[in-house]
């Protein structure tokens, strides 16, 4: 009887684990295809020096391009571009950016030597990849110290990576934990260097995420939908209200 009890047991663990790697797997294909269908939001985008403004430069990973999202204009650059009446918008962000690609690679690109808003969306990657929060906070510090100047600078990160449903539920509260120590992490840097931290994990649009993930998420359960986006802007918004 236990002998059976034993097999029966392991068969399940066996579809269970059979089950999530078939499902992470299509996840993985469906954010591929998101990612190579997402589009950057910028606006009138140049080279030369431009005087126009409001002014928007933006750097980071994929929640920066807006992956996920129906339309460019649905990415928080999209909405924080409307917000303002941007005149000017230079986006940098590439889906699977590290901050250590924002110090190394996107830094370089910047084109003017002064913006509006500057806005840096990082650390998605860098939690999922298990890297050192000491180390890229060093990282943060160090491109905090690079930025052309602006009347103000945010950052952001991911919400929670642990309520993303990509990821088997095993695994999910090893992520919340990684996500709050970023979280306080970027605070304190940001507070520290004159920057303004956006803290994306706030109850209610974190509770949105759990209840409706299927509305909230894009179809791999890990970006944001252009509904998930604006639950992010929902918390962002407040800190634009001065800037016209």
């Amino acid at each position: 009887m236990l002998q059976k009890l034993l097999i029966i047991i392991v068969g399940i663990l066996l579809l269970c684990i059979a089950y999530s790697v078939v499902n992470i797997v299509y996840k993985l294909q469906r954010s591929k295809s998101l990612v190579a269908a997402a589009e950057v939001f910028e606006k009138n985008s140049v080279t030369e020096q431009v005087d126009s403004t409001p002014s928007l430069l933006v750097l980071g990973d994929s929640t920066a391009v807006g992956v996920g999202a129906s339309t460019p204009e649905d990415s928080v650059a999209g909405l924080i571009s409307a917000h303002i009446n941007a005149v000017y918008v230079e986006n940098h962000g590439v889906s699977g950016a590290t901050t250590e690609d924002v110090l190394t690679k996107q830094l370089q690109h910047i084109t003017q030597d002064s913006y509006t808003i500057i806005l840096i969306q990082v650390g998605g990657n860098d939690i999922i990849r298990f890297h050192d929060v000491e180390k890229v906070s060093a990282q943060l510090k160090e491109i905090l110290q690079m930025l052309p100047n602006a009347e103000r600078v945010y950052i952001t990160s991911v919400g929670n990576v642990g309520d993303a449903t990509f990821f088997p539920f095993p695994i999910r509260p090893l992520y919340t934990k990684i996500s709050m120590s970023y979280h306080a992490h970027f605070d304190d840097i940001s507070s520290n260097y004159g920057a303004i931290y956006i803290n994306l994990n706030q109850p209610l649009q974190a509770q949105k995420f759990k209840d409706n993930p299927e509305r909230y998420y894009a179809s791999d359960g890990l970006h944001p939908s252009s509904e998930g986006y604006a639950l992010w802007f929902d918390i962002i918004e407040p800190f634009l209200s001065p800037v016209k």
